[in-house]
């Protein structure tokens, strides 16, 4: 499914599952004004379920990060593979009891998850 850059909108998102894949290099990480990261290839698959107003998201994030070792200085790549589970809720913060996946909330009347 189409989206604009990592920014997915919610509404136009019928019910049922949606899958998005992106690439992130180390110009995602410039965007973010972030010197740390030398360079990066990742490849993040995130599969998005949408009943009503129930979100979950499920992101797989596999590849590799080059930064520089603090010891030696020297270039140290980093394998990446990471797993991420979200619920999103829409409307106010309020404490969550949820072990496994991290809440987010997007704000009434807002769509876009990012």
């Amino acid at each position: 499914m189409e989206s604009n850059g990592f920014l997915i909108q919610l509404d136009e998102i019928p019910g049922g599952e949606a899958v998005f894949e992106w690439k992130a290099g180390k110009d995602f990480f410039e965007s973010f004004e972030n010197e740390e990261v030398i360079d990066a290839q990742l490849n993040i698959k995130t599969i998005l379920r949408k009943a009503g107003g129930y979100v979950t998201v499920d992101c797989k994030v596999v590849g590799e990060l080059t930064l520089t070792c603090d010891r030696c200085a020297e270039d140290l790549v980093m394998p990446i593979d990471v797993a991420i589970a979200l619920n999103v809720k829409f409307g106010l913060e309020e404490e969550v009891d949820d072990d496994v996946r991290e809440t987010i909330f997007i704000p009434a009347g807002e769509s876009a998850l990012d």
